[in-house]
């Protein structure tokens, strides 16, 4: 007796053969969706399926749609896709080659990946690939732009309309950007009254010029290099505080303040800074501070220098300042870290007259004083 493979009872009439089997007409369901099958199936594990049901309950499903997928199919992420749906999370387009970036389980082109994800320079703005340089002002660029651009004399930013709105290099040679030729001092009025309103400012700082004559004049830095004794390529001279002192065998006969001089066109903020450093040179001079040696008043200078530089509250001078704490020279940088350092046990004014008395900062050690640094 011939059974029906859908309901298990006996046959009998009119029935249906499929898949080597027979069915009542009644039983002959889609195993999927449960309607008839009148028309053309699919077998699934033993058991008949419209097509598309089988296409819903069976095929790969899309990571993009959600939607089965029947043909075509990429792989991709751990997942699969159509090939239309696999697209770049950046641009939206489809992703055809084979060769893609992920981030956070999305797929990228390289190209829009860099885009993206990879800092632009800050002077070409391309995607930086490769080696790159970060400035003191957190400019990232490519590492080859600084062979191919000058520097600013007066800020250290590569001279170009990206960073500086450009730039220009003067007749003595110097390269200076277009942010600081704005405020250039070329004339000696205003490097007078630069120097005046640093002055007045220092006398806050512990330094008490009284009415003492402080002769100005601005120098080109061809005189100002002819005048300069220290010669360093990292520190070029900027200014000098110029005195006489006239001895006869041992004893002083007379001792002469001359003059301040300061690199003519600097901006106004370094000179400012040029400024602050020569008036300390004066008030030790002016104030009998004698035979001091180099790293000692240069670190007294480059303080006072400093402490101007905490009283201006711009990125440059945050910068400068930094720059200071840094500086490798053995002579200012030392002799600056080693005021400083003196700065939080002792007010300024103590300071000053410790070094008056003991020709040292304190704390610096015997060999240091034995060495005359």
């Amino acid at each position: 007796m011939t059974r029906c493979a859908g309901c298990g009872r006996s046959v009998t009439g009119n029935y249906l053969k499929a898949m080597k089997r027979a069915w009542h007409p009644a039983c002959f369901t889609c195993k999927g969706c449960g309607a008839a099958l009148n028309g053309s199936f699919v077998e699934k594990n033993g058991a008949p399926w419209h097509e598309a049901c089988a296409v819903s309950r069976f095929s790969k499903r899309c990571a993009g749609c959600g939607q089965p997928i029947q043909g075509m199919l990429i792989t991709a992420l751990g997942r699969n896709w159509h090939p239309d749906c696999f697209r770049c999370g950046y641009c939206g387009k489809s992703i055809k080659q084979k060769k893609f970036s992920e981030k956070d389980g999305k797929g990228f082109h390289p190209e829009c990946y860099r885009r993206a994800f990879v800092p632009p320079c800050a002077v070409c703005a391309d995607p930086i690939t490769q080696r790159f340089v970060i400035d003191d002002w957190g400019n990232r660029y490519c590492d080859f732009h600084p062979k191919k651009m000058p520097a600013c004399f007066a800020c250290g930013k590569l001279i170009c309309e990206a960073l500086t709105r450009g730039g220009q290099r003067l007749p003595d040679g110097r390269d200076l950007c277009g942010i600081c030729l704005q405020t250039l001092v070329t004339a000696p009025p205003d490097g007078a009254r630069l120097l005046k309103e640093v002055r007045e400012k220092m006398q806050s700082m512990g330094f008490d010029f009284g009415n003492a004559d402080l002769p100005f004049r601005l120098v080109t830095p061809a005189e100002l290099k002819k005048l300069a004794k220290r010669k360093k390529k990292d520190r070029p001279s900027l200014g000098m505080a110029r005195t006489t002192t006239i001895m006869r065998g041992k004893q002083v006969v007379e001792r002469r303040f001359e003059e301040i001089i300061i690199m003519n066109a600097l901006p106004e903020e370094m000179f400012r800074m040029v400024a602050a450093h020569e008036l300390c040179h004066a008030w030790l001079f002016l104030k009998g501070f004698r035979e001091l040696p180099e790293r000692v008043e240069e670190g007294l200078c480059t303080l006072a220098e400093g402490l101007w530089l905490e009283r201006q509250k711009t990125e440059i001078a945050s910068i400068r300042l930094k720059r200071l704490h840094k500086n490798p020279d053995p002579v200012y940088g030392d002799g600056f870290r080693a005021a400083k350092k003196a700065l939080k046990k002792m007010k300024v004014g103590e300071l000053l007259t410790y070094v008056r008395k003991n020709k040292r900062f304190p704390g610096d050690g015997l060999m240091s004083r034995l060495l005359g640094v």
